[in-house]
């Protein structure tokens, strides 16, 4: 018979690979085996918190609370469980309470910049970081919350400076990319933050916030390569469109122009296309028709939506002005 260690060790093994769900069954058992254990039951919270199961964590590392009255863990966990939530003050308040109990805890303070960050509470967001990298300067946790920081106060050359910082402690970090990406599209540098975006998806394929980002930058970086053609053709098929009554030749010259800017606009978009590497481009040759599908389904419901709120207002203006009876 396997012991409630066993079980645990077991559990710990698993979630180390990334296999959570069956981590949670070795801590179940173990905890029926050990009820009075503390240590199976925050594990058990963190694998749900890996699972997204928020509210199952909670109560999980909330049941830990009593066996443990001393320890800032189930605090922790709860607190990044609630804030998942969107329950920025009750996260915020178990962040402070872990901190009480951890103060020289790198993790707690983590924690509870995360919370600050969530709350808006940027200027003591930044505290806690700067209290993260004092205990645990090896680590790149409080460049990345410093850098986040730097983003929320719109400072985008000291967010990528923080953040290069973090890759430098960490290369493999393909959360830290993606924030880099973001600083770096920020400043209008979209090639880099194309690269930057792309190596954080190789580094975990299946993360959609990598892939959305991606394709979110490749499509930027490709459309902007036509855009001022693009206008050009808009404006001059505009031009035609109202001078037509007046000067049949101009307008058709203007039509002409038109069409041509836009041609040369797919042109343009199409040949940037094709610097791109294989690897981006047949992401973006895959991703893209199904996120274009997503957007025009958005867009039709949207219009569909406004459409029936100006119906329905027309509809009670009539009813109110007396022009329609039932």
């Amino acid at each position: 018979m396997v012991s409630a260690t066993g079980y645990l060790q077991q559990a710990q093994a698993l979630m180390a690979v990334g296999r959570y769900t069956e981590a949670v069954t070795a801590l179940e058992r173990a905890i029926v085996q050990e009820p009075d254990a503390a240590e199976p039951r925050c594990e058990l919270a963190v694998a749900f918190l890996n699972l997204d199961r928020f509210d199952e964590a909670i109560n999980m590392a909330g049941s830990a609370l009593p066996l443990v009255p001393n320890s800032e863990w189930p605090h922790r966990i709860r607190s990044i469980g609630l804030r998942q939530l969107g329950k920025r003050r009750a996260a915020l308040a178990e962040a402070q309470a872990a901190v009480r109990l951890g103060p020289r805890n790198y993790a707690t303070h983590f924690v509870l910049a995360e919370a600050l960050l969530a709350s808006k509470r940027v200027d003591e967001a930044a505290a806690a970081a700067v209290q993260v990298r004092s205990l645990v300067p090896q680590l790149p946790l409080g460049h990345d919350v410093l850098g986040r920081v730097a983003l929320r106060r719109r400072q985008w050359e000291s967010a990528g400076t923080h953040f290069r910082q973090a890759l430098a402690l960490d290369p493999t970090d393909w959360v830290v990319m993606n924030h880099l990406g973001e600083s770096l599209e920020r400043r209008r540098r979209l090639k880099e933050a194309m690269e930057v975006y792309e190596a954080a998806a190789k580094l975990n394929p299946r993360a959609r916030v990598s892939q959305n980002r991606l394709l979110s930058s490749t499509r930027n970086y490709i459309d902007r390569a036509g855009a001022p053609v693009g206008i050009v053709g808009l404006v001059a098929l505009w031009a035609a469109f109202e001078v037509s009554d007046k000067n049949r030749v101009a307008a058709v010259l203007l039509a002409v122009l038109g069409l041509a800017s836009l041609g040369g606009s797919a042109y343009l978009a199409r040949r940037r296309r094709r610097t791109l590497n294989r690897l981006v481009q047949g992401f973006y040759l895959t991703a893209w028709p199904r996120e274009r599908l997503r957007l025009i389904r958005r867009a039709l419901l949207l219009c569909g939506a406004f459409l029936l709120a100006l119906a329905l207002f027309i509809l009670g203006a009539a009813v109110y002005y007396g022009q329609l009876r039932f």
